[in-house]
């Protein structure tokens, strides 16, 4: 829970922190909470964390920042950034990122929609490598497509693109190489 701060009773200034801007899930993170701010006379801004650390750190302290939201882990990092941004007193979202995303519910939403359009074959983009253990997505969707019905096959999997970054183009570039291999 982020505690109000200003004299209206509001937070003024509010940083959603991303790795990527150009990823349209940040885009619709932003839209909601600017929608919410707005309301409360408040102002959102996305900003992308870059490799500096410490300039981040510095920059977001010199930008009077009152509250911070991570999209992204919060352990790149170090906990004396972390204290040294609440200590500048910016509120700092509770968890080590700010959203969790659901992706088992999600997964299942979309698959059992296309099967019970009466889709069986279903190919799955991924934005990242299908060999990373921690590519929550691609469980999500195995998971899903296993239990709406549908065909579970590798040759349904379509790796990324390294260095795994999610853009419209990559995923044109995935679904054209896919299709010409038909």
């Amino acid at each position: 829970t982020v505690t109000n701060k200003s004299k209206k009773g509001c937070l003024r200034k509010i940083s959603l922190v991303v790795d990527n801007c150009s990823n349209p899930h940040y885009a619709q993170i932003f839209h909601g909470m600017n929608d919410v701010a707005q309301k409360n006379n408040c102002m959102v801004s996305m900003v992308e964390m870059g490799y500096d650390t410490e300039q981040f750190c510095r920059d977001l302290l010199n930008s009077r920042t009152d509250a911070v939201f991570f999209t992204v882990p919060r352990d790149q990092m170090s906990q004396q950034q972390i204290q040294q941004l609440q200590m500048g007193g910016i509120v700092v979202g509770n968890s080590n990122s700010s959203f969790q995303m659901d992706f088992n519910d999600a997964y299942f939403r979309v698959v059992k929609h296309l099967v019970d359009l009466g889709h069986k074959r279903i190919l799955y983009l991924s934005g990242l490598s299908l060999e990373d253990e921690e590519n929550m997505r691609c469980k999500a969707f195995r998971s899903a497509v296993q239990q709406c019905g549908a065909e579970d096959s590798p040759d349904l999997l379509v790796d990324g693109f390294y260095p795994y970054e999610t853009n419209m183009q990559n995923g044109y570039q995935a679904m054209k190489a896919r299709l010409e291999k038909k």
